[in-house]
């Protein structure tokens, strides 16, 4: 008799800058975002990166308040992925991931609208 076969294949890939790498995933993209994290020591505490402000490492970001799972690199990158998009995303700092008890973000963290392709 006659029989037919269908195979559905979906994917979702991105560049990530951090790794300088094409990264796959196994859902489609579509319906989610990544966003590049950064965590540096901010020296002159003026909210921006300047030369010589070195990132941290082994920093645990929060997504909704809830652990990543990654932690950033040596550089203080982290690539967060299938985050949700066109809705509000809250990130922050883990406290227990702060290598230095003493230490405390100058932001407590930021809320973003994420869209497949960029965010608002």
């Amino acid at each position: 008799g006659d029989f037919s076969a269908q195979a559905l294949l979906s994917y979702g890939s991105l560049f990530d800058s951090v790794r300088k790498r094409q990264a796959f995933f196994q859902r489609g993209q579509t319906a989610y975002a990544a966003a590049n994290v950064l965590v540096y020591m901010d020296l002159n505490q003026n909210k921006v990166r300047d030369e010589g402000e070195p990132g941290i490492e082994n920093i645990r970001v929060l997504i909704n308040n809830q652990d990543a799972v990654d932690l950033t690199s040596k550089d203080g990158y982290v690539l967060l992925s299938h985050l949700p998009t066109h809705q509000p995303v809250n990130l922050s700092i883990s406290y227990k991931s702060i290598p230095d008890p003493s230490y405390r973000p100058l932001v407590p963290g930021k809320t973003i609208i994420l869209r497949p392709g960029g965010a608002e």
